[in-house]
């Protein structure tokens, strides 16, 4: 019963495939195998053998102590320091969790868990798909450096598990102005050159400095359009903050220097803008979090314009569709709980079919109350195999943009799920 059960999740209500890739994104998949009783997990070129490791999060909290070391992390000199708190706090929080029959426990990640198991997570991606820099390591450990490099790794984390090829500049080379990345979009070859900003907060992830405005909002977007390039521009601003209806204030600081901003005398260039909002840290003990992305464009007209018809609307998103793609994955990111994009309410279950039936009844209630997000997912659940001949019919029946035959079955399936879930008023 057991086994016709979950094939039958995975063929109806779920599928694995996509599954996993929800779970782990368009970059490298995670690398794992149990020998003799024990768990290996490649990273890069890197194999990790660990005892009695029975989830992904368990490698995570590993990871996160072999690239920081336990003796650094509980040092009384270091007790001030985000790392170190959060991973006491971490501590005493699992000690407190009662596990199940298999050995596992689930419970909803306060503040300084989250915060933990998603930077180690960062970490891990760029380990495994990039490099993961000793220099970087280094800038987390300096409390007065910790902010700005903790953002860079929720960036970086972004655009791999979009599938984005991620290149670090050579900082050595202080002849010219570096950007913080370069990324390369899969599907067009399209370089995009990356800056990442945050809002500094005084006594907020160890910065003495800062305030509790929005007006560097517009600094930090002054210091990323100064450095020059011959790429498009894709600046990440994190708010840093606990006030949640920050966008008020902030979209207000935009459009006035969409107006007035200069470069040099110049009128600043364009950009796309992701506003992002993550504020675990403001939260270690409760799970009160939120996490906000905003997608927008700086000096982008198509961003400001109504749509009048599918045809305005098809056009605005292959105009701009590797950011489009790139902030939808960003809103459907997760920390994998299992190693190969099994449903861990399934696979963590006390008895599986229990937990096959839970699923059952949840994918019942959710079915036409869905919100945007999970509508596109569920859309791409049920179209990621149609036929490409299929969906260019679907997407573009009138042949405006017959550039689009080009594009990859899997990139047109993503696009027509977006038209059908986002847009669905027209």
């Amino acid at each position: 019963m057991e086994n016709t059960l979950l094939k039958y999740f995975d063929d109806y209500i779920e599928n694995p495939d996509y599954r996993k890739i929800k779970q782990q994104g368009f970059g490298k998949s995670i690398k794992s195998w149990v020998s003799n009783g024990e768990r290996y997990i490649n990273v890069n070129k890197e194999i990790f053998k660990i005892t009695n490791c029975k989830t992904f999060h368990d490698f995570l909290f590993y990871f996160f102590e072999y690239k920081f070391d336990k003796n650094w992390l509980k040092d009384p000199k270091n007790i001030n320091h985000p790392l170190s708190i959060w991973y006491h706090i971490k501590n005493e929080f699992i000690l407190g969790q009662q596990i199940n029959q298999q050995g596992f426990y689930k419970t909803p990640c306060i503040g300084a868990v989250i915060a933990l198991l998603r930077l180690s997570y960062n970490l891990y991606l760029l380990a495994h798909n990039v490099e993961l820099q000793s220099r970087l390591i280094n800038r987390l450990k300096r409390i007065d450096q910790f902010q700005g490099a903790y953002y860079e790794t929720f960036v970086v984390s972004y655009l791999i598990y979009s599938g984005f090829y991620v290149a670090i500049e050579n900082e050595k080379d202080g002849s010219i102005k570096h950007h913080d990345y370069i990324a390369t979009a899969k599907e067009t070859g399209i370089k995009y050159a990356i800056e990442v900003k945050m809002c500094s907060r005084k006594n907020v992830l160890g910065a003495l400095q800062g305030n509790e405005t929005f007006k560097t909002v517009g600094d930090n977007l002054y210091k990323a359009l100064s450095k020059p390039t011959d790429k498009k521009r894709i600046i990440f601003i994190e708010m840093n903050t606990d006030n949640n209806n920050w966008y008020n204030e902030v979209s207000k600081i935009l459009n006035q220097k969409e107006q007035s901003l200069t470069i040099k005398r110049k009128p600043a260039p364009k950009a796309y803008l992701f506003l992002t909002n993550i504020n675990y840290h403001y939260h270690l003990n409760d799970i009160d979090y939120e996490v906000k992305n905003i997608f927008t464009g700086f000096k982008i007209d198509d961003f400001h314009k109504n749509f009048q018809n599918y045809k305005d609307i098809l056009n605005f998103e292959l105009k701009h569709i590797d950011c489009i793609e790139l902030f939808a994955n960003i809103q459907n990111f997760e920390i994998p709980s299992t190693f190969n994009g099994e449903n861990p309410n399934i696979e963590f279950a006390s008895n599986k079919v229990n937990g096959v039936i839970n699923e059952f009844i949840k994918h019942k209630k959710n079915i036409g109350q869905k919100f945007t997000f999970e509508m596109y997912n569920f859309y791409y659940q049920c179209y990621k195999n149609l036929k490409k001949e299929k969906l260019l019919e679907f997407i573009d029946p009138k042949n405006w943009h017959p550039e689009i035959n080009a594009f990859s079955q899997e990139r047109l399936a993503k696009l027509y799920c977006r038209l059908s879930s986002f847009y669905r008023r027209f």
